[in-house]
């Protein structure tokens, strides 16, 4: 599985941050998973906004709330999020 080129971006110095976050697709997709920006509102519950659409998991997209946790030390993409619950958008 390839990563993401960047895994987190700001909008301006001291402004937005965005983290490129990893969402895991059903067992039938061939890809595996879709990266999605997520604007972080909360560093410590790793939480935020999804700012883009899913191309391939039905009812999330942008403006669902996400959590996430980072990928551990050691393990391939370390450092990069990986969503583990999000609110379906309505």
């Amino acid at each position: 599985m390839q990563g993401p080129s960047s895994v987190v971006r700001s909008d301006s110095p001291g402004g937005r941050i965005f983290r490129k976050t990893r969402f895991d697709l059903p067992a039938a997709c061939e890809l595996g998973a879709e990266w999605m920006w997520v604007e972080v509102d909360s560093l410590d519950a790793f939480q935020g906004i999804l700012t883009n659409d899913s191309v391939y998991l039905p009812g999330v997209g942008r403006g669902a709330r996400v959590t996430f946790e980072l990928i551990p030390e050691g393990e391939p993409l370390a450092g990069c999020a990986v969503a583990v619950d999000w609110s379906p958008v309505m």
